[in-house]
C-alpha cells in the first residue's frame, strides 16, 4: 500500500505467497510491472524502468488510486479511537455475532452433513443393487451369447 500513499509506480518481483496475485493486481491496474525474479535480464530491467519513467498512465493511474486511498473519511487512528468509545458508552452485546447464540447442531449446520451422508450412502447402495442386477443379468445369458475365452 506505500506505493499507493507515495503515488509511485512499481517494479514488482513476487517471490513467495501472495506477492504473486499482488503483483498481478499492480499489472492489471497499470500500477506498474509485473517482473519474474528468476527470468529476467538487465535489458528487461532497464526497458522497464524507462517505460514507468517515460508512459505517464502509470504515474496517472497510481496517483488516482492514491486519491481515491487519501479519500477516507477517518483514518484508521481515528476508526480505532470511535469504535472504542462507542464500546464504553454503549457496550457490545449489539455487536456480537448472529451465530453466537446458535445450539451445537445449528453452527456446525450438522443437520445439513446428515443429509448429505443419507444422500451419499443411498446412491452408494443404488450403485451396489445396479451392480449386482447387473451380474446377475449377465450370469443368466445363454451360453452363445457369452463370450469365448481363449
Amino acid at each position: 500500500m506505500l506505493y499507493i500513499v507515495l503515488q509511485v509506480p512499481m517494479i514488482g518481483f513476487p517471490i513467495m505467497t501472495d506477492q504473486h496475485y499482488n503483483s498481478i493486481r499492480i499489472e492489471n491496474k497499470r500500477f506498474g510491472i509485473a517482473m519474474n525474479i528468476h527470468k529476467f535480464t538487465s535489458d528487461e530491467l532497464y526497458t522497464n524502468i524507462m517505460k514507468l519513467l517515460r508512459d505517464s498512465s502509470y504515474k496517472r493511474r497510481i496517483s488516482l488510486a492514491s486519491e481515491i486511498f487519501r479519500s477516507a473519511p477517518q483514518r484508521p487512528a481515528e476508526k480505532a479511537a470511535y469504535w472504542i468509545e462507542h464500546v464504553i458508552k454503549f457496550g457490545s452485546d449489539h455487536l456480537q455475532p448472529a451465530g453466537k447464540d446458535l445450539n451445537f447442531f445449528q453452527f456446525y449446520m450438522l443437520d445439513a452433513l446428515a443429509l448429505c451422508f443419507t444422500v451419499v450412502i443411498l446412491i452408494l447402495v443404488l450403485v451396489k443393487k445396479l451392480v449386482s442386477w447387473t451380474a446377475i443379468k449377465i450370469s443368466d445369458l445363454p451360453e452363445t451369447c457369452k463370450l469365448k475365452s481363449s
